[in-house]
């Protein structure tokens, strides 16, 4: 039994030894090749206008001593949400967990998200503009 016990423990080092290696070479993939940005700051509903403009100013102030300064046109105004997927034909148990993100300003987004076909690797079409 101590046998079939330390054969057990050795076989769940191995797959969480191969589950991290495998999570790494997901993170290799889209940082920096798919995700351009290093931080998200998330805000409430209610944020205005002015409140973005705090926040932008106070990060570009708090990063000028840093060796890479931040300014304004780094930041991209994305509207990130999470949204549970389901359909008629399935149950709620399988619905699927989707975040959505849309860009407030479709120019710089492409600076921050590179948008391509997984298997091809030909880049998607532009964004289209929103009114």
């Amino acid at each position: 039994m101590t046998v079939i016990g330390i054969a057990g423990c050795t076989a769940l080092l191995l797959v969480a030894f191969g589950v991290q290696n495998s999570i790494n070479d997901v993170i290799d993939a889209q940082w920096p090749g798919l995700f351009h940005y290093d931080y998200i700051v998330g805000m409430k509903k209610e944020a205005t206008t002015d409140d973005v403009h705090a926040v932008e100013e106070r990060i570009t102030a708090a990063t000028q001593s840093a060796s890479e300064k931040v300014s304004s046109d780094d930041f991209t105004l994305v509207w990130r949400e999470n949204i549970l997927v389901s359909s008629d034909t399935l149950s709620k148990e399988h619905a699927v967990s989707v975040i959505e993100m849309s860009p407030l300003e479709t120019d710089r987004f492409k600076n921050a998200v590179v948008l391509r076909e997984r298997l091809s690797q030909k880049a998607l079409l532009s964004l289209p503009m929103i009114p």
